[in-house]
C-alpha cells in the first residue's frame, strides 16, 4: 500500500508545489518518499494516538505556519497565527 502511494503523492506535490506539509503519524512519516528540500514539514503524532496532546501539536503547527509566512514576503506583514 505504501509503495503504491509514493508516485501519486510525489505527482501531487509537484503539481501543487505546497509551501508546507503537515504529516500526522509516525507510520506515515516512516513511509514518505523523498521530499523537496525547500518544503517546510511538520511531523506530529496522529490525533487518534492514545498519547496525543493538542498543546505540543498546535505549537508545532503554529511554528510551521510562521516559517511559511516569514518565507513569503507578501505574507510577512500579516498578523501571527493564533
Amino acid at each position: 500500500m505504501w509503495e503504491a502511494g509514493k508516485l501519486p503523492f510525489t505527482e501531487v506535490l509537484l503539481e501543487l508545489q505546497p509551501q508546507a506539509l503537515l504529516v500526522l503519524g509516525a507510520e506515515l512519516r516512516s513511509h514518505l518518499p523523498a521530499l523537496p528540500a525547500d518544503l517546510q514539514v511538520c511531523y506530529s503524532v496522529h490525533p487518534s494516538y492514545p498519547g496525543f496532546s493538542y498543546e505540543p501539536a498546535s505549537t508545532q503547527l503554529k511554528s510551521l505556519l510562521v516559517k511559511v509566512r516569514d518565507a513569503m514576503p507578501n505574507l510577512s506583514a500579516r498578523r501571527e497565527p493564533r
